[in-house]
């Protein structure tokens, strides 16, 4: 299940990715309306993206890097 999952979160970040891309280099809508959808687009994509790569470290027992232990600091 959890593989599943992982498999469906990189699926929904390409497409995420690929339609930010399409939107902002699109010639198809008014520019005022393709950039902020382009930008809610990568950034839902970005959002993706970390959750599968924080699966990664947490469920599937990646070990994480010493150069992002940073990002887990708590204080």
């Amino acid at each position: 299940m959890l593989v599943l999952k992982f498999i469906v979160l990189v699926i929904l970040f390409l497409t995420f990715a690929g339609l930010a891309d399409h939107l902002y280099h699109g010639k198809r809508w008014n520019r005022w309306v393709r950039f902020p959808l382009a930008v809610v687009c990568f950034v839902i994509g970005l959002e993706l993206f970390q959750m599968a790569v924080m699966m990664l470290f947490d469920d599937f027992g990646v070990p994480m890097p010493s150069w992002m232990e940073w990002l887990m600091e708590e204080e």
